[in-house]
């Protein structure tokens, strides 16, 4: 992860432990019950973060082959995307939580 050059394990680390946090809001969700709703978005953001992962990868692959413009642009650009994903993963968390704890309170 501390590499000085270009290598995909920052991005790809961080999208995982991403993943890792969805996985444990779904299971809390699957727990209290009646939150399939935010269960199946979960799912569906748990599903970008860890394609997030293998995308930048793959693009720091590319750009370490190539080294141009466009092979560099997208591995910016995957990292982006990662990020969104994770933004997307807290907000589903942040709104998933009060569920937690109305299911979990009245189990």
């Amino acid at each position: 992860l501390a590499a000085t050059r270009p290598a995909p394990a920052g991005v790809t680390a961080a999208a995982v432990a991403a993943e890792l946090g969805m996985c444990l809001m779904i299971k809390a969700m699957s727990i209290t019950g009646g939150h399939a709703d935010l269960v199946g978005v979960a799912r569906l953001e748990a599903a970008h973060l860890r394609g997030a992962a293998d995308d930048d990868v793959g693009a720091v692959m590319e750009y370490m082959h190539a080294r141009d413009a466009d092979t560099l642009q997208q591995a910016i650009e995957e990292p982006m995307r990662a990020a969104r994903a994770a933004v997307a993963g807290l907000e589903l968390c942040v709104g998933g939580s009060g569920a937690a704890r109305e299911g979990f309170a009245g189990a």
